[in-house]
C-alpha cells in the first residue's frame, strides 16, 4: 500500500523516472558550462606569459663591489643600506652610475 501512495504522491512516476529526469537535467547544464568554457577559451586567444624574462632585463642596477643585480625600480636607501650591511661601504662606492630617486 506504501508503495500506491508514493506513486499517488508524485503523480503516478516510478522511482527510477523520477530519479532518471533529474540526472538528465544535471548532465546538461554541465555540457553547456563545458561549451561555455571552449568558447571563452577561443575568445581570449592570448595564454598566461610569463614575467620571469621583463624582469631579468629591468635587472639594471650593477653593485660594483659584488656585482649583485637590482630592479631598476629599487630606490636609493635599499641600495644604501646594501652597501653599509654588505660591504661597509658607502653607497656612492657600490653604485657609482646610480641615476634615480
Amino acid at each position: 500500500m506504501e508503495g500506491q501512495e508514493w506513486r499517488e504522491k508524485n503523480n503516478g512516476l516510478d522511482h527510477e523516472q523520477n530519479s532518471l529526469s533529474l540526472s538528465s537535467y544535471t548532465m546538461g547544464n554541465g555540457a553547456k558550462a563545458q561549451q561555455k568554457r571552449e568558447r571563452n577559451a577561443k575568445n581570449t586567444g592570448a595564454t598566461a606569459k610569463s614575467q620571469l624574462k621583463v624582469n631579468e632585463t629591468a635587472k639594471n642596477v650593477i653593485c660594483k663591489t659584488c656585482f649583485q643585480t637590482f630592479l631598476m625600480t629599487t630606490r636609493q636607501p635599499e641600495l644604501a643600506q646594501h652597501a653599509e650591511n654588505k660591504h661597509g661601504k658607502t653607497f656612492e662606492a657600490c653604485f657609482p652610475d646610480f641615476k634615480g630617486k
